[in-house]
């Protein structure tokens, strides 16, 4: 039996409004159906409220939740994920010294 360890969880934070215009907007190069449907979009972030949050929120009161404002261009959110997890790992170096 494997083990896995798992010393952080990154969560690009995007609110609903945000999350529905991409999934439109995606669907107009997509032409995936289930992203025209507002319905089913909104089913879709419902289901992650209800499934994925209680493990994001676990990782919470673990101190191994780190948040990332997913709003921005992709170099903008890359680097701000780069720093962070530079962040996380300097912070650790300096608990194990």
């Amino acid at each position: 039996e494997k083990s896995l360890s798992i010393d952080n969880l990154i969560s690009l934070e995007v609110d609903d409004n945000e999350l529905i215009s991409r999934i439109k907007k995606r669907a107009l190069v997509s032409g995936r159906v289930d992203d025209q449907s507002e319905e089913k979009i909104n089913n879709r972030i419902k289901v992650y409220k209800k499934e994925t949050l209680p493990v994001l929120n676990h990782y919470k009161k673990l101190n191994k939740y780190i948040p990332i404002n997913g709003v921005g261009s992709i170099d903008e959110i890359f680097g701000l994920i780069i720093s962070k997890i530079e962040e996380k790992w300097a912070t650790q170096i300096l608990l194990t010294i």
